[in-house]
C-alpha cells in the first residue's frame, strides 16, 4: 500500500468517526447556522436537518494521532447527513473507499509507451510487441486478462504465460477470444466448441489451463445475428494495460506491421466486497 493510500485510508476512517460522533452528539439535529447570511428558516426553529432518530450506536476507535484536520467540517456534515437520510454505515464505507481509490488513481503518475512491430524507422524509439507481451505475462502476480481475435501456434505464443501459471497457483488467467462458424458449416454449436476446446487443450504448453470465454453469437448460423470478438488487449494485475492491433499469433507479434500502446497506471477501480 502506498503512503498516499495509507493517509487516505486513515483520513477516511477519521472522517467517518468524526461524523458519527457529531451526529450522535446532536441527536439527529444539525443546529448550526445557515450556510449563507441571506438564508432564512421557513418556519420558526427550523434547523438544517430534521430530527429523526436512527437508534444507531457508534463506537469511536482512535486509529491515528497527530494528524491535523484529517477532514473538513463540510465533509463531516455530509457524512452525518447521509447517515441521517438512512444510508447504512456499510454503504458509507463503500462510498468512501471508492472515493479514495479515485483520488489515488487521479494522483498516480501514468506512463505510456508506444509499441511497434514491423520495419524499424531510423530515429524512432519503440518496443516490439512480442517482447512487451512476454514481459507482461512473466511479471504477472495476481491476474492476467487477454483478449484476442484468433490464436495460432498456442504452444509457442502462450508459453510465457503458461510458465508463471504453473509456478503460482494464485495467478488467475482469463482469455477472451473468437470462436466462429466456418462458411456453410451446419454442425451443432456443441460440436464446434468441443473441437475448439480439444485443440486448445492439446496445444496448451502448461499444466494449469486458463479460463476461456467466447461470444456465443459467433456461432450463430444467421448472418444477421453473427458477431465477431475482435478486441486485442492485455491487462495485468489491474495496473498494466496493453492495447494493440496484433492478434496473439507468432505472425502478428513478430512479422506483421502492428501498433499498440502500453500504459502503466492503476486504471481499474474495484468496489470493496464486489469481485
Amino acid at each position: 500500500m502506498s503512503q498516499s493510500r495509507s493517509f487516505a485510508s486513515v483520513a477516511v476512517v477519521l472522517c467517518a468517526a468524526v461524523a458519527a460522533v457529531a451526529y450522535a452528539q446532536q441527536g439527529g439535529v444539525d443546529p448550526r447556522l445557515p450556510n449563507a447570511p441571506d438564508q432564512k428558516p421557513a418556519v420558526a426553529g427550523q434547523t438544517r436537518a430534521p430530527e429523526r432518530k436512527t437508534n444507531v450506536a457508534f463506537d469511536v476507535v482512535t486509529v491515528a494521532q497527530g494528524l491535523e484536520a484529517p477532514c473538513s467540517e463540510a465533509v463531516v456534515a455530509q457524512l452525518a447527513r447521509l447517515a441521517n437520510d438512512g444510508m447504512s454505515a456499510f454503504h458509507i464505507a463503500l462510498l468512501l473507499g471508492v472515493a479514495a481509490d479515485g483520488a489515488e488513481a487521479r494522483t498516480s503518475q501514468a506512463h505510456a509507451e508506444f509499441v511497434w512491430t514491423g520495419p524499424e524507422v531510423p530515429g524512432a524509439s519503440s518496443r516490439d510487441t512480442a517482447v512487451v507481451v512476454q514481459e507482461l505475462w512473466r511479471n504477472a502476480e495476481r491476474d492476467v486478462l487477454v483478449s484476442t481475435f484468433v490464436v495460432h501456434d498456442v504452444a509457442t505464443v502462450f508459453l510465457p504465460l503458461a510458465q508463471p501459471m504453473d509456478q503460482a497457483a494464485e495467478l488467475r488467467s482469463r482469455i477472451f477470444l473468437n470462436v466462429g462458424r466456418p462458411p456453410r458449416d451446419t454442425a451443432l454449436d456443441a460440436e464446434l466448441l468441443r473441437e475448439f476446446a480439444d485443440g486448445c487443450r492439446r496445444a496448451w504448453p502448461g499444466q494449469r489451463l486458463p479460463e476461456v470465454y467466447y461470444d456465443p453469437r459467433g456461432l450463430s448460423p444467421d448472418p444477421a445475428v453473427r458477431a465477431t470478438w475482435h478486441a486485442k488487449c492485455v491487462v495485468v494485475d489491474d495496473e498494466m494495460s496493453f492495447v494493440t492491433s496484433a492478434n496473439f499469433t507468432e505472425w502478428a507479434q513478430q512479422r506483421n506491421a502492428e501498433a499498440g500502446a502500453l500504459v502503466q497506471a492503476r486504471l481499474v477501480l474495484r468496489v470493496p466486497g464486489i469481485s
